[in-house]
């Protein structure tokens, strides 16, 4: 069985490889991602114990999180030598941002509760609206046919206005 070759693209340079990492880059990454999961664990058990303050806590983890992801992705892209200089650069444009969002966030709590929760409202509305429409493409599929598809767009088309 030959394998099949795929056309390259722009993103192929910040590919990681861990063949080709030094150690240094690769106990880079575990430390960024070991950081990564105490910090949410962290969020999670807050947002466990304090549901009634959720929302300020929330916050305050989340810029706590961008500010110390922000820190951790420039330290990768200014110190890490090993990895192309696409990877080295996303990461220090991606970390000026988390950096600049979290101390925002710091600075007004309030507002970043406010931010959160809109956030969340509109992912949430964004799931239904999916759902709602996965749920009509999957009632059209069978043999009965019983829902309102094809009377719906009869309606609608530009014939019967």
């Amino acid at each position: 069985m030959s394998q099949q070759s795929f056309p390259h693209s722009p993103f192929d340079t910040m590919e990681i490889d861990p063949e080709k990492m030094a150690r240094s880059a690769i106990n880079a990454a575990r430390t960024m991602l070991g950081v990564l999961g105490v910090i949410g664990i962290l969020i999670g058990v807050a947002l466990l114990v304090w549901p009634g303050k959720s929302l300020v806590v929330a916050a305050t983890f989340a810029g706590v999180f961008f500010v110390i992801t922000g820190v951790v992705r420039i330290s990768v892209g200014i110190f890490t030598r090993e990895v192309s200089s696409g990877f080295r650069i996303l990461n220090l444009i991606l970390g000026l941002f988390l950096l600049f969002g979290g101390i925002v966030a710091l600075k007004n709590l309030t507002a970043a509760a406010g931010v959160l929760t809109v956030i969340t409202v509109v992912l949430i509305g964004m799931g239904w609206f999916i759902e709602g429409i996965a749920t009509l493409a999957q009632a059209g599929r069978g043999k009965s046919r019983a829902w309102p598809g094809p009377a719906v767009r009869s309606r609608l088309s530009r014939d019967s206005w």
